[in-house]
Protein backbone atom coordinates (compact mmCIF):
# COMPACT_ATOMS: atom_id res chain seq x y z
CA UNK A 1 0.00 0.00 0.00
CA UNK A 2 1.42 3.83 -0.72
CA UNK A 3 1.96 6.01 1.40
CA UNK A 4 -0.64 8.64 2.22
CA UNK A 5 -0.04 12.09 0.61
CA UNK A 6 1.25 14.33 3.22
CA UNK A 7 -1.00 17.06 3.96
CA UNK A 8 0.35 20.70 5.24
CA UNK A 9 -0.14 22.20 8.53
CA UNK A 10 0.60 25.58 9.90
CA UNK A 11 0.88 27.77 13.07
CA UNK A 12 2.18 27.31 16.00
CA UNK A 13 -0.48 25.14 18.36
CA UNK A 14 -2.01 23.13 15.19
CA UNK A 15 2.18 22.04 14.65
CA UNK A 16 3.18 21.35 18.59
CA UNK A 17 -0.13 18.98 18.35
CA UNK A 18 1.36 17.39 15.31
CA UNK A 19 4.71 16.95 17.06
CA UNK A 20 3.51 15.67 20.58
CA UNK A 21 1.28 12.89 19.13
CA UNK A 22 2.94 11.50 15.87
CA UNK A 23 6.62 13.01 15.10
CA UNK A 24 7.13 9.99 13.52
CA UNK A 25 4.69 11.07 10.81
CA UNK A 26 5.89 14.26 9.58
CA UNK A 27 7.43 14.13 6.53
CA UNK A 28 8.70 18.04 6.12
CA UNK A 29 8.95 20.74 8.34
CA UNK A 30 9.81 24.25 8.00
CA UNK A 31 10.44 28.01 9.47
CA UNK A 32 10.32 31.62 8.21
CA UNK A 33 12.82 32.24 10.55
CA UNK A 34 15.73 30.42 10.93
CA UNK A 35 16.58 31.61 14.64
CA UNK A 36 13.08 30.51 15.97
CA UNK A 37 13.67 26.72 14.73
CA UNK A 38 17.01 26.99 16.67
CA UNK A 39 15.30 28.64 19.93
CA UNK A 40 13.80 26.77 23.33
CA UNK A 41 10.20 26.68 22.38
CA UNK A 42 10.92 23.73 19.36
CA UNK A 43 14.01 22.30 20.62
CA UNK A 44 12.68 19.33 22.40
CA UNK A 45 10.06 18.38 19.73
CA UNK A 46 12.33 18.82 16.77
CA UNK A 47 14.81 16.41 18.60
CA UNK A 48 12.20 13.47 17.84
CA UNK A 49 11.94 14.19 14.02
CA UNK A 50 13.21 11.85 11.87
CA UNK A 51 13.86 14.78 9.28
CA UNK A 52 15.76 17.90 9.38
CA UNK A 53 13.66 21.27 9.57
CA UNK A 54 14.28 23.75 6.91
CA UNK A 55 14.32 27.52 6.11
CA UNK A 56 11.64 28.80 3.67
CA UNK A 57 10.45 32.14 2.10
CA UNK A 58 7.56 34.36 2.93
CA UNK A 59 6.18 33.52 -0.54
CA UNK A 60 6.06 29.67 0.11
CA UNK A 61 4.32 30.56 3.28
CA UNK A 62 1.86 32.73 2.01
CA UNK A 63 0.91 30.31 -1.00
CA UNK A 64 -0.27 27.79 2.26
CA UNK A 65 -1.98 29.93 4.11
CA UNK A 66 -2.76 33.76 2.81
CA UNK A 67 -4.68 34.02 6.45
CA UNK A 68 -1.77 33.82 8.87
CA UNK A 69 0.58 31.28 9.24
CA UNK A 70 3.00 32.38 12.51
CA UNK A 71 6.53 31.29 10.15
CA UNK A 72 5.93 27.98 10.78
CA UNK A 73 4.67 24.78 8.38
CA UNK A 74 4.89 20.75 8.80
CA UNK A 75 3.87 18.44 6.00
CA UNK A 76 2.30 15.28 8.06
CA UNK A 77 0.88 11.58 6.57
CA UNK A 78 -1.32 11.12 9.98
CA UNK A 79 -5.09 10.75 9.65
CA UNK A 80 -6.72 10.63 12.55
CA UNK A 81 -9.25 7.31 12.70
CA UNK A 82 -13.29 7.67 14.01
CA UNK A 83 -14.04 4.82 16.75
CA UNK A 84 -15.44 1.65 15.37
CA UNK A 85 -18.67 0.48 16.83
CA UNK A 86 -18.91 3.26 19.76
CA UNK A 87 -22.08 3.23 21.90
CA UNK A 88 -22.32 6.53 22.63
CA UNK A 89 -21.20 8.93 20.23
CA UNK A 90 -22.07 12.26 18.34
CA UNK A 91 -21.04 12.62 14.70
CA UNK A 92 -21.16 15.98 12.67
CA UNK A 93 -22.20 16.88 9.24
CA UNK A 94 -21.36 19.69 7.49
CA UNK A 95 -23.74 20.75 4.54
CA UNK A 96 -21.70 23.10 2.42
CA UNK A 97 -19.65 25.04 4.88
CA UNK A 98 -17.42 27.17 2.75
CA UNK A 99 -14.97 29.14 5.54
CA UNK A 100 -12.21 27.12 6.47
CA UNK A 101 -11.97 29.29 9.76
CA UNK A 102 -15.55 27.81 10.52
CA UNK A 103 -14.33 24.34 9.42
CA UNK A 104 -11.34 25.01 12.04
CA UNK A 105 -13.32 26.34 14.70
CA UNK A 106 -15.97 23.34 14.30
CA UNK A 107 -13.06 20.80 14.44
CA UNK A 108 -11.53 22.31 17.49
CA UNK A 109 -14.65 22.51 19.31
CA UNK A 110 -15.21 18.66 18.09
CA UNK A 111 -12.22 17.87 19.93
CA UNK A 112 -12.39 19.59 22.87
CA UNK A 113 -16.63 17.87 23.32
CA UNK A 114 -15.26 14.40 22.43
CA UNK A 115 -17.06 14.05 19.04
CA UNK A 116 -16.11 10.47 17.57
CA UNK A 117 -16.19 12.47 13.43
CA UNK A 118 -17.09 15.37 11.11
CA UNK A 119 -18.14 14.52 7.64
CA UNK A 120 -18.54 17.40 4.77
CA UNK A 121 -20.30 17.00 1.62
CA UNK A 122 -18.41 16.20 -1.89
CA UNK A 123 -19.83 19.39 -3.49
CA UNK A 124 -19.08 23.17 -2.34
CA UNK A 125 -17.09 22.40 0.81
CA UNK A 126 -14.28 23.49 2.34
CA UNK A 127 -11.45 20.95 2.97
CA UNK A 128 -8.77 20.76 5.78
CA UNK A 129 -6.94 23.77 4.22
CA UNK A 130 -3.65 24.47 6.04
CA UNK A 131 -5.62 27.42 7.35
CA UNK A 132 -8.67 25.07 8.71
CA UNK A 133 -5.74 23.01 10.68
CA UNK A 134 -4.78 26.14 12.05
CA UNK A 135 -7.39 27.48 13.74
CA UNK A 136 -8.28 24.29 14.62
CA UNK A 137 -5.11 24.12 17.09
CA UNK A 138 -4.68 20.56 16.97
CA UNK A 139 -8.06 19.62 16.59
CA UNK A 140 -7.25 17.96 13.33
CA UNK A 141 -4.75 15.59 14.73
CA UNK A 142 -7.49 14.01 16.81
CA UNK A 143 -11.26 14.44 14.71
CA UNK A 144 -11.16 12.79 11.44
CA UNK A 145 -12.96 15.15 8.90
CA UNK A 146 -14.10 12.72 5.59
CA UNK A 147 -15.58 14.05 2.52
CA UNK A 148 -18.72 11.45 2.04
CA UNK A 149 -22.10 11.25 0.00
CA UNK A 150 -24.60 12.36 2.61
CA UNK A 151 -27.54 10.90 2.16
CA UNK A 152 -26.27 7.07 1.96
CA UNK A 153 -24.20 7.37 4.89
CA UNK A 154 -26.96 9.35 7.11
CA UNK A 155 -29.07 5.98 5.68
CA UNK A 156 -25.92 3.78 7.35
CA UNK A 157 -25.73 5.94 10.76
CA UNK A 158 -29.87 5.64 10.92
CA UNK A 159 -29.70 1.41 10.60
CA UNK A 160 -26.88 1.66 13.44
CA UNK A 161 -29.27 3.46 16.13
CA UNK A 162 -28.26 7.27 15.49
CA UNK A 163 -30.66 9.93 15.70
CA UNK A 164 -30.43 13.05 13.05
CA UNK A 165 -31.00 16.04 14.01
CA UNK A 166 -30.47 19.20 11.57
CA UNK A 167 -30.58 22.79 12.25
CA UNK A 168 -32.67 25.15 10.88
CA UNK A 169 -33.98 28.40 11.90
CA UNK A 170 -37.60 27.30 10.38
CA UNK A 171 -37.71 24.19 12.95
CA UNK A 172 -40.88 23.90 15.60
CA UNK A 173 -38.68 22.48 18.65
CA UNK A 174 -35.55 23.81 19.99
CA UNK A 175 -32.39 22.11 21.07
CA UNK A 176 -33.47 22.37 24.54
CA UNK A 177 -37.05 20.60 23.96
CA UNK A 178 -35.27 17.52 23.07
CA UNK A 179 -33.90 14.36 24.61
CA UNK A 180 -30.67 13.87 22.72
CA UNK A 181 -29.46 10.10 22.54
CA UNK A 182 -26.31 8.48 23.10
CA UNK A 183 -25.99 7.86 19.29
CA UNK A 184 -27.02 11.65 17.35
CA UNK A 185 -25.60 13.24 14.99
CA UNK A 186 -25.80 16.67 14.31
CA UNK A 187 -26.10 18.45 10.69
CA UNK A 188 -25.40 22.37 9.86
CA UNK A 189 -25.58 23.75 6.47
CA UNK A 190 -23.95 26.30 4.89
CA UNK A 191 -23.13 29.94 5.37
CA UNK A 192 -25.81 31.27 3.68
CA UNK A 193 -28.17 28.57 2.56
CA UNK A 194 -28.51 26.27 5.31
CA UNK A 195 -28.74 22.40 4.64
CA UNK A 196 -30.04 21.15 1.68
CA UNK A 197 -33.56 19.62 0.80
CA UNK A 198 -32.56 16.03 0.53
CA UNK A 199 -30.70 16.26 3.54
CA UNK A 200 -33.37 17.99 5.53
CA UNK A 201 -35.67 15.40 4.36
CA UNK A 202 -33.46 12.99 5.80
CA UNK A 203 -32.89 14.06 8.62
CA UNK A 204 -35.16 12.75 11.79
CA UNK A 205 -36.05 16.16 13.84
CA UNK A 206 -35.21 19.36 13.00
CA UNK A 207 -33.81 21.96 15.73
CA UNK A 208 -33.38 25.40 16.06
CA UNK A 209 -31.05 27.87 18.66
CA UNK A 210 -32.95 29.98 20.92
CA UNK A 211 -32.12 33.60 20.25
CA UNK A 212 -33.37 37.29 20.77
CA UNK A 213 -32.36 38.81 17.68
CA UNK A 214 -34.54 37.02 15.58
CA UNK A 215 -33.19 39.12 12.62
CA UNK A 216 -29.56 37.72 12.60
CA UNK A 217 -28.28 33.86 13.14
CA UNK A 218 -25.50 32.49 14.45
CA UNK A 219 -22.45 31.66 13.10
CA UNK A 220 -22.11 28.24 12.02
CA UNK A 221 -19.17 27.22 14.08
CA UNK A 222 -20.74 28.87 17.25
CA UNK A 223 -24.32 27.22 16.07
CA UNK A 224 -21.98 23.69 16.57
CA UNK A 225 -20.36 24.34 19.73
CA UNK A 226 -23.63 25.64 21.41
CA UNK A 227 -25.12 21.73 20.17
CA UNK A 228 -22.35 20.29 20.63
CA UNK A 229 -21.87 21.31 24.36
CA UNK A 230 -25.65 20.59 24.90
CA UNK A 231 -25.35 17.09 23.89
CA UNK A 232 -22.31 16.39 26.34
CA UNK A 233 -24.52 18.38 28.98
CA UNK A 234 -26.80 15.49 28.68
CA UNK A 235 -24.73 12.55 28.60
CA UNK A 236 -22.61 13.93 31.63
CA UNK A 237 -26.38 14.26 33.28
CA UNK A 238 -27.77 11.14 31.98
CA UNK A 239 -24.82 9.32 33.39
CA UNK A 240 -24.68 10.88 36.91
CA UNK A 241 -28.10 9.85 37.66
CA UNK A 242 -27.10 6.29 36.72
CA UNK A 243 -24.20 6.06 38.95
Amino acid sequence: MSERRPRWVVGVHACMECLRTHPEAIKEMCFLDAQAMKGPLWQPFLQKLRVKPTQKSVSFFKELSEFGHQGVALATTFRPEGQKNADSSVILFLDGVEDPHNLGAIVRTSWLMGAEQIYISDKNSVKMTPTACKVASGGAEHIPVDEIHFLSEMKRLKEKGYWIYGFSEKAEKTLYDVELPAKTVLVFGSEEKGIRLPVTNECDELLSIPQVQVQASYNVSVSAAIALSEYRRQQISRTAKHS
